[in-house]
């Protein structure tokens, strides 16, 4: 099954399951000499998975730099952001899903057989299901369903 098709197939299952999935990515380190990543992108106004490569540039730059996901490919196990409007923004990211009516945002990672950290990120709006309130950082060896929780 293809990458593209395998993103496809977890938000039909998330979305069945009925937690109301607005935006779904899914990074894919590789070693290239000018691609840092592949992003599989989903989202409910877009909803064909798209395919984006990453380049070590964009690794490089400020934005990168100031999110969730440098931390996930540094070792933590992930973050689980409650998105409102009285919160400080800890992550530009943040500020950008709340302008797009994001209340709920998690960034976790996904380690393959032989050790590389991809990751996988996903947020909900104000009718999502992802559980508990309160913003949190995961340190390494953290499960990924306990993100959700």
């Amino acid at each position: 099954m293809s990458s593209r098709k395998l993103t496809r197939r977890l938000v039909q299952c998330l979305r069945q399951g009925c937690i109301s999935v607005k935006r779904l990515r899914v990074i894919i380190r590789t070693l290239h000499p000018l691609l840092a990543a592949t992003n599989y992108s989903w989202s409910k106004k877009e909803p064909e998975v798209g395919r984006i490569e990453v380049f070590h540039e964009l690794v490089q730059s400020d934005v990168f730099q100031d999110s969730p996901l440098r931390r996930i490919f540094e070792g933590m196990s992930g973050v689980r952001w409650w998105i409102s409007v009285e919160n400080e923004d800890d992550f530009t990211v943040l500020a950008d899903l709340r302008a797009k009516g994001v209340t709920y945002y998690v960034a976790m990672s996904m380690i393959s057989s032989d050790g590389q950290i991809n990751a996988l990120t996903m947020s909900t709006g104000p009718t999502g299901r992802l559980y508990g309130r309160q913003s949190r950082v995961f340190p390494r060896g953290v499960a990924g369903a306990e993100l959700l929780l």
